[in-house]
């Protein structure tokens, strides 16, 4: 694997390490690959080893290039010197895509503490957002961003609809970044309707890495380490687990239902698409009879409010629609554009 520090900036001594799989003639199907940019912590002070190359190397283990940021500190420029760091981080990474055989659709970033609010930062507000976000016990609050410096963004007010999905988690023992980051940020992603995974693990300190024992003096649960795994999983669900013959197809999208997506798919609630007219309505006026004469009798009222919310991917399993009926539906409706 080749490994090399690039300097970004010289007079801020930022650098990006790199951890790069070759390319071989024994899995082709490998060209390309997805990436992780870590974003270690330290409260902007320092950058932890610890969130460094331990945390690339366990996503190299994974099948994933892996980056490491080492940006601008407080002591030398405040925020948002991070954030313009990682910008030029990301940007460089994409111009060398096809050189590094990186698939520029599947990049994501990994954040610890302020690191962990640099991500959170990222997938809200950067130009060049991530694809998704893996946030551990990030400064994400008022009182625990207020730690890392002044005037810098509360991610818990900045998340949106355009927020990308997120993998957060901590442990419940934290006193330096309180679980109530993990459990704020992700009421926000929740209200806005943003994909996510979260972990609250039951006892450990801050800053516990990848969790192993190597990098942690007890106490802290085993179950910690897990989180590396667990993200890389997510990732596959999120943009579709690599096979031997590609990608298979996500197991969801950036957003929880369809209903905000530019165009039409079973992903968007039954309310939803009740209101949408024209190609829309000529599609999906058998289902919807369907509904009415299948569904609609065989439930109360309460039942059948709430599993009207739901999508229609949820929903017409329910009517015996079979998995291909339900594809070529959804190919149907994916061409026609959302009436939001």
């Amino acid at each position: 694997m080749p490994y090399q520090v690039l300097t970004l900036n010289e007079a801020q001594n930022v650098t990006l390490t790199c951890y790069l799989y070759e390319k071989s003639p024994e899995y082709p199907n490998l060209d390309k690959r997805p990436a992780v940019l870590v974003l270690p912590g330290g409260g902007y002070a320092m950058c932890s080893d610890r969130e460094a190359e331990p945390v690339a190397l366990g996503f190299a283990a994974e099948g994933f290039h892996a980056f490491v940021l080492r940006y601008t500190l407080k002591s030398v420029k405040p925020w948002p010197a991070p954030l313009e760091d990682y910008e030029n981080a990301m940007e460089y990474i994409l111009a060398h895509a096809e050189e590094w055989g990186i698939d520029k659709e599947r990049i994501a970033v990994a954040g610890f503490s302020a690191g962990g609010h640099l991500a959170a930062c990222a997938a809200c507000i950067a130009e060049h957002k991530p694809r998704a976000a893996i946030i551990a016990y990030g400064a994400l609050t008022e009182k625990t961003v207020a730690l890392c410096g002044k005037d810098i963004p509360l991610p818990v007010d900045i998340v949106d609809e355009n927020t990308c999905p997120c993998f957060v988690f901590g442990t419940r023992t934290d006193n330096v970044a309180p679980i109530r980051n993990t459990l704020a940020f992700t009421g926000k992603l929740d209200e806005c309707g943003i994909s996510f995974e979260s972990h609250v693990y039951s006892y450990g300190p801050h800053g516990f890495g990848t969790g192993t024992p190597a990098y942690n003096q007890p106490p802290i649960t085993r179950r910690a380490a897990r989180w590396l795994k667990d993200s890389a999983e997510w990732l596959g669900e999120v943009w579709g687990e690599r096979t031997f013959e590609g990608y298979s197809e996500p197991k969801f999208g950036r957003r929880t239902t369809g209903d905000l997506d530019a165009y039409l798919s079973l992903s968007c609630t039954y309310p939803h698409l009740l209101k949408q007219k024209g190609a829309a309505e000529a599609v999906l006026q058998p289902v919807f009879a369907r509904i009415d004469a299948v569904l609609k009798p065989r439930l109360t009222e309460g039942v059948l409010n709430v599993i009207c919310t739901w999508t229609m991917h949820d929903l017409l399993p329910l009517l015996g629609y079979s998995e291909k009926e339900l594809s070529d539906l959804d190919e149907r409706l994916k061409v026609i554009k959302n009436a939001r």
